[in-house]
């Protein structure tokens, strides 16, 4: 007996770097698709709308960083959003104190959602608040897959 699982549709996609405003909830522009299985990501939007009904897995990841240096306080926030409301987020602070390099944090984030397979759809968002410099996100990823 074979058993047959189907993840689709599902998609990954991802950017370079993105030059945000301080202190600004900002949609990450993810336009480079890795893979999309049905076509249900747009990357004009950078939202995934599946066409089948079912509960994702959808996850995050994103490099924030300031160009500056010196002591920073550095906050940072990913969001996943569903229809336009956070479904899950995470805030990191902390202190940079390095006088070489500037001030960087990796953060991401997973959950589970159920989707109707016409209208849901979910976003990736993130969140720089920079004491100087310019607040950057890099090396964004966003992606989803069909659990059941």
């Amino acid at each position: 007996m074979t058993i047959t699982r189907i993840t689709t549709p599902s998609f990954e996609a991802s950017t370079g770097s993105q030059t945000v405003s301080d202190a600004t909830l900002t949609k990450i522009t993810l336009a480079t698709e890795t893979f999309d299985t049905d076509s249900c990501y747009d990357t004009s939007t950078y939202r995934f709308t599946p066409t089948i009904a079912g509960r994702y897995f959808v996850y995050t990841q994103a490099f924030f960083e300031e160009t500056a240096n010196f002591n920073r306080l550095f906050n940072t926030t990913i969001r996943i959003r569903k229809n336009g409301s956070d479904i899950t987020n995470g805030i990191l602070s902390f202190v940079s104190n390095n006088s070489s390099y500037s001030s960087a944090q990796s953060m991401n984030f997973t959950c589970t959602v159920s989707m109707n397979g016409s209208s849901d759809y979910v976003e990736s968002f993130g969140y720089v608040d920079v004491s100087s410099g310019t607040p950057l996100i890099k090396n964004a990823i966003f992606g989803s897959y069909k659990l059941i």
